[in-house]
C-alpha cells in the first residue's frame, strides 16, 4: 500500500471542515508538485482528485464543498498547475466515475442526478471545457448533462463526420492533370490485353 492509499480514509470524509480538508489540501498539492517530475505522483494525485469526486455522488459531501476545494487548488501560487493538464485529469476521473455512476448504481437516480450536478457546476465555473467533455464522454450522459440536444443527433453528426474524415476518396480531374503519367498508364494497358490475345 502507498501512503496515499492509507491516508484517503473515511476519516477525512468525517473531520471534513475542521481538519479533512486540510489534510487532503496538502496531500494534493505535494503529490501536484510531483506529477511533473515523475509519472508515478501524477497517479497518486489521480486517486486524490478520484477519491474527492467519488464523494459527492455518495451522499457524503456536497458538490459545493468539492468545487470550492477544487477551485482553491487551482489559485494556489507555489503550486504551477497547469490548467489544461487539470482539466484533462478532471475529465478521466468524472469519465470513470460516469461509468461507475450509470453501471453499478441502475436503481439510484439520486446519485445519477447527484452526478450530472457535479459536472455541470464544473463546466459552469470553468474547471473543465465542454469541449474535453463532448470528446471523452459517452453520448447519452452529454445528453443528459445538456451539452448536446440529443444523444442520437449527435452520434449522426460523428459517424458522419469521421465517415467524411477516413473514408471519402479525393477526387480527381484526369484532363487538368499531368497527362503524361495518363498516357503511359492508357498505353501499359493496351499493351498488357495485346501480349494476353496472342
Amino acid at each position: 500500500m502507498t501512503s496515499t492509499e492509507l491516508v484517503l480514509t473515511e476519516q477525512i470524509i468525517t473531520t471534513w471542515s475542521s481538519e479533512g480538508r486540510n489534510k487532503l489540501f496538502t496531500l494534493a498539492k505535494t503529490h501536484w508538485k510531483g506529477t511533473h517530475k515523475d509519472r508515478g505522483a501524477s497517479s497518486h494525485f489521480r486517486s486524490i482528485l478520484y477519491f474527492l469526486c467519488q464523494q459527492t455522488p455518495n451522499g457524503k459531501l456536497k458538490q459545493d464543498e468539492v468545487i470550492n476545494f477544487l477551485l482553491a487548488l487551482l489559485k494556489q501560487k507555489e503550486m504551477p498547475v497547469d490548467r489544461e493538464q487539470f482539466q484533462s485529469c478532471l475529465v478521466d476521473i468524472l469519465c470513470v466515475l460516469d461509468a461507475e455512476v450509470a453501471c453499478v448504481n441502475r436503481d439510484s437516480k439520486a446519485k445519477k442526478e447527484s452526478f450530472y450536478k457535479l459536472v455541470k457546476e464544473l463546466v459552469d465555473r470553468k474547471l473543465m471545457s465542454e469541449t474535453l467533455l463532448k470528446e471523452r464522454f459517452d453520448f447519452d450522459t452529454l445528453e443528459q448533462l445538456g451539452v448536446v440536444v440529443s444523444a442520437k443527433a449527435f452520434t449522426q453528426k460523428y459517424v458522419r463526420s469521421k465517415t467524411r474524415l477516413f473514408y471519402k476518396q479525393q477526387k480527381f480531374n484526369l484532363f487538368r492533370e499531368e497527362n503524361e503519367g495518363y498516357a503511359k498508364l492508357i498505353v501499359e494497358l493496351e499493351f498488357s490485353t495485346r501480349v494476353t490475345r496472342n
